[in-house]
């Protein structure tokens, strides 16, 4: 009897030795990365102005969640094994609106929420990228390049444009410094929107809806 369970046991760590050399090894977990806002509790004015953010627009190539790198101005790539917790698209989106909570005139509303809005704003995403202009071993530097247009919600009527770029060199070639800079570049970037909506001269056009 116990030579039958010692037989047993022997086969069972033979059996479980073989399930382990044959199984594959797992491949290499994606890391994910999300952008931080910093979102204060603002209260609002009365006379405070909804503007309904649009999903941005962009090239198919910043449409996803990877992590785009450039060795060029006419070469793009992606990190491997790391992305954005959310399109690019959408995290510009919501870091915006969140911004915009930041403001005692300003509210910012995703059109799926169904609030009713006289204003909307378009942003065009041009470069959201870590451009390595010294080669693969220097650090980077980032670049987000976006372009607003404003316009009533109603009739689409004109309000105006903004243009806004800021380039930054990451402190590092690493991912985590990449994406601590295209981080702050993008927050950057959408501050210097909002500060032009409430400039004194769009300010007023909004209120009146253009």
């Amino acid at each position: 009897m116990k030579a039958l369970k010692f037989l047993s046991f022997s086969m069972a760590i033979f059996m479980i030795g073989c399930t382990s050399f044959l199984l594959p090894e797992p491949a290499p977990a994606n890391l994910v990365y999300r952008l931080g806002v910093t979102q204060q509790s603002i209260p609002k004015s009365q006379k405070a102005v909804i503007i309904r953010v649009d999903r941005p627009k962009a090239s198919s190539f910043l449409q996803g969640k990877d992590l785009i790198v450039s060795l060029s101005d006419l070469r793009l790539a992606s990190v491997e094994q790391a992305q954005w917790e959310e399109s690019i698209p959408d995290m510009v989106q919501n870091t915006f609106v969140n911004l915009l909570g930041n403001r005692e005139g300003l509210i910012g509303v995703l059109p799926s929420s169904g609030v009713r809005s006289d204003i909307r704003i378009s942003i065009t995403i041009k470069r959201f990228e870590a451009y390595f202009d010294n080669g693969k071993s220097n650090a980077p530097l980032i670049i987000v390049h976006l372009n607003s247009t404003v316009s009533n919600a109603s009739d689409r009527a004109f309000i105006g444009t903004h243009d806004t770029r800021v380039v930054e060199r990451s402190k590092g070639i690493e991912v985590s410094s990449i994406v601590e800079s295209i981080n702050n570049s993008n927050t950057k970037a959408i501050k210097d929107i909002i500060n032009w909506l409430d400039n004194p001269e769009i300010y007023n056009k909004l209120t009146s809806g253009g």
